[in-house]
């Protein structure tokens, strides 16, 4: 096929594992930013579905398959990473055969391959060894590629570098080869740091770190590693054919686990032994090689970057872009927060369905009783501020009867924060990591247009102020420095507006309903309940309610019956809401099916065992009446046998008077004389015998 000249398109690329970490960045890349460039490639998994990008699948068992897409690929890709056997197959059959068009051979190695080496000798005519500050900030560069040293289980790499960079010391013009040394990969879903990010996400106490931590680790962005592999088999530079392809950053692990727990977590950090990170990377199922990475020391410099004019997303380094990192983390991984607000009267149902989401979608339920009580303990400024309001005003500032008298007529008005405070407890909730990470569901607050402005970032157009506010102290400007607290932040505004729909007649139906022991201790009692539901018919109108400025931001908003059957809206509020965003997004419903499997597996077996007991107890009847059946046919034979034996006594007491007498008489006779027919005489002596006969 021909492809005309170098740097020309079409361009056909191959890549091996098109669906590893660095292949499926690299084919969308190839795909989106090269005109007219054609991916083609393997897979490893079974399941692998064909990305639009991607015009055709190889299967890497069917070698005249493999063969054909080498050789009319303009440029083939492999990780060597464990697949020296993959990537000497490849070169032999590029070796071996002839072709017009030149070819690119590119191999994506890993800097386990330099893990030993010591830092670069100083150049004849410097002074090395001083320990000075130039010495420190020299790296290692593919210059020195003569010299590394790998890890001992990464020898077979370097085998394989050799190789491809050798052409098996084969003379072919038509091919030229590269091998590219990536720093430590990051980015999208990550790949090396997953566990710390996963971790961080799940708002771990504190992340690991290996030992002290202070050992450099080389990096760069799997999105700049495409780059520069785009970069190379588009330039094909003659002057060198490897590349360490690093980011400008030198940080220490100890740093980048610090910056991933401030990210998404608290900022703890905790030092482990070896076996004691082994025994983590276990929990966390991952890979050995990544435990390696991870204690990598090397200072590495990309010293021929610039004649690449790699375009570099984060040439600064993972701690320098960790907000970006994160975001694309959460993409890729579907880990965006879900953020839900429940709004409705008093009993119409959404503390329920707030509970019922909490569970399903993992996520934290915020409700205002617990959240001050929780703010009051706090010690900070926020809380100090509550017991203020919750004091009340100074005695002389109560008001007066007529006469001077204090007013003392019924109980104290109930205490009631201000909406600047209660904005402030929840954004400072709000703000936290678990909220941040996996999102919230509000359940009734705001309540009203006022507090929904304070606590979301309403855009400045449609978040019109209320006609009378209550003014609000201005924050002090906080120092050069200095951190300004979270709740002096205004958070996201909720993806989904949820709001519950009854009349008053049926809630107070439910309110009547309710057993008192529910209502006591509670706000659902008669006389707070009337309170309740009056304020907030009162705000429910246009021009307090929050739902107009969730509206005009764009909130999709879900109107609910609280009538409606609890399946049906709940299906309503999934379909709302979507999947579960986190790592187990079926894990509820998994959890649900099982459960319900085992309540109908608990019941069919209470249904075979009552089964069973009551065939026992059937047959258990059936013997006992069976027995009872015979014993009473054996009485009755008994009793048949004695009224036949009772009747039987006259015809007994007839013979012994009258035949046996004269039976003897013959039987005697016989014996006397001894008849040849001795039952023809005894027949003819008894018919003798018989007086009618005589």
């Amino acid at each position: 096929v021909c492809r005309g000249e170098v740097g020309r398109f079409p361009m056909r690329v191959f890549i091996y594992q098109l669906d590893g970490y660095v292949g499926s960045t690299l084919a969308k890349r190839c795909a989106e930013e090269v005109e007219d460039c054609e991916v083609i490639g393997t897979h490893t998994a079974e399941k692998y579905r064909k990305p639009k990008h991607v015009q055709r699948l190889v299967s890497e068992g069917d070698l005249s398959a493999m063969k054909e897409a080498l050789l009319s690929s303009d440029v083939i890709i492999y990780e060597l990473d464990g697949k020296s056997k993959e990537v000497t197959s490849a070169l032999k059959v590029l070796l071996r055969h002839d072709y017009d068009d030149e070819k690119v051979l590119i191999g994506i190695s890993t800097l386990m391959s330099w893990a030993k080496s010591g830092p670069p000798a100083p150049e004849e005519g410097e002074e090395g060894g001083g320990g000075g500050e130039d010495d420190e900030e020299m790296g290692l560069t593919w210059e020195n590629f003569a010299e590394r040293k790998p890890h001992p289980n990464y020898k077979a790499n370097v085998t394989s570098e050799n190789v491809i960079l050798t052409k098996g010391n084969v003379k072919k013009p038509s091919l030229r080869t590269y091998v590219i040394w990536p720093g430590v990969l990051y980015g999208n879903g990550e790949n090396v740091f997953h566990s710390l990010f996963k971790c961080a996400w799940h708002c771990s106490e504190s992340l690991p770190v290996i030992g002290d931590g202070e050992n450099i680790i080389p990096t760069i962005h799997v999105h700049d590693l495409a780059g520069v592999i785009m970069a190379v088999m588009q330039n094909r530079p003659d002057e060198c054919q490897g590349f360490v392809a690093v980011d400008n950053s030198k940080n220490s692990l100890k740093n980048i686990v610090k910056a991933i727990s401030v990210a998404l977590s608290n900022g703890n950090v905790s030092t482990k032994t070896h076996d004691e990170y082994l025994e983590f990377m276990t929990e966390q199922d991952e890979a050995h090689a990544n435990f390696l990475m991870l204690q990598l020391s090397l200072k590495m410099d990309f010293s021929n970057k610039e004649e690449l004019g790699v375009e570099w997303r984060a040439e600064g380094g993972l701690v320098e872009h960790m907000a970006a990192v994160t975001e694309e983390f959460r993409e890729y991984r579907t880990l965006q927060p879900v953020r839900t607000m429940m709004y409705g009267p008093p009993l119409s149902g959404k503390t329920f369905y707030s509970k019922e989401l909490k569970d399903e979608y993992e996520l934290p339920l915020l409700q205002s009783g617990p959240l001050i009580a929780w703010a009051r303990e706090a010690g900070d400024q926020l809380a100090a501020d509550i017991k203020k309001e919750f004091d009340g005003p100074a005695e002389e500032d109560l008001p007066k009867k007529k006469g001077g008298k204090k007013a003392d007529d019924g109980p104290p008005p109930p205490i009631r924060l201000s909406d600047e405070t209660m904005a402030k407890i929840y954004r400072k909730r709000m703000w936290l990591p678990d909220c941040r990470n996996q999102g919230w569901v509000l359940d009734g607050f705001p309540k009203t247009q006022k507090q929904a402005q304070l606590l979301f970032e309403c855009s400045a157009e449609e978040a019109e102020e209320p006609e009378d506010p209550v003014e609000e102290e201005e924050a002090a400007e906080p120092e050069e420095g200095e951190e300004i607290p979270s709740w002096e932040k205004k958070v996201k505004l909720p993806e989904v507006f949820v709001t519950f729909d009854a009349t008053d007649d049926l809630l107070k139906q439910r309110a009547m309903q309710m057993p008192e022991e529910e209502k006591e201790g509670t706000h659902n009692t008669e006389e707070h309940f009337t309170r309740r539901l009056a304020t907030f018919r009162a705000n429910d109108v246009p021009e307090t309610s929050p739902l107009g400025v969730l509206e005009d931001n764009k909130v999709r908003v879900l109107h609910l019956a609280s009538q409606e059957n609890t399946e049906h809206a709940l299906d309503l509020l999934r379909l709302s809401m979507g999947a579960p965003r986190n790592y187990h997004p079926n894990r509820t419903r998994e959890l649900r099916e099982r459960r319900d499997a085992e309540e109908k597996e608990a019941r069919e077996l209470a249904e075979k065992e009552a089964k069973e007991v009551a065939e026992a107890e059937e047959r258990e009847l059936k013997t006992k009446i069976a027995s009872e059946e015979r014993e009473r046919l054996k009485e009755l034979a008994m009793q048949e046998r004695a009224a036949l034996d009772t009747r039987s006594l006259p015809l007994r007491q007839y013979l012994m008077d009258n035949v046996l007498p004269i039976l003897t008489k013959g039987l005697l006779e016989v014996s006397k004389v001894r008849p040849s027919d001795p039952v023809d005489f005894l027949a003819e002596f008894l018919f003798k015998q018989d007086p009618e006969a005589a």
